[in-house]
């Protein structure tokens, strides 16, 4: 119920594609919420499998990919 205009939603979910987490994430449902939603919605994910706009890429190394460096980037709906 908070105003369209005034709020931002921002989504870390698993990477897709990822050893993921404790628990399971259906990407389809996922995609269809941002799809569907009214908010401005930024996420983060490695890869555009949203249909996002990008919005900027992180370099950095990542201590849960063996210490490798990758490039996160941040998604936006709008």
């Amino acid at each position: 119920n908070t105003p369209i205009d005034e709020t931002i939603l921002y989504l870390d979910p698993p990477y897709k594609n990822t050893a993921g987490y404790n628990k399971s994430i259906n990407f389809t449902s996922l995609n269809e919420f941002i799809k569907n939603s009214k908010y401005k919605i930024y996420l983060s994910e490695y890869n555009n499998t949203y249909d996002m706009k990008l919005v900027q890429c992180y370099k950095h190394r990542s201590l849960l990919s063996d210490n490798k460096e990758v490039i996160e980037k941040l998604f936006c709906n709008m």
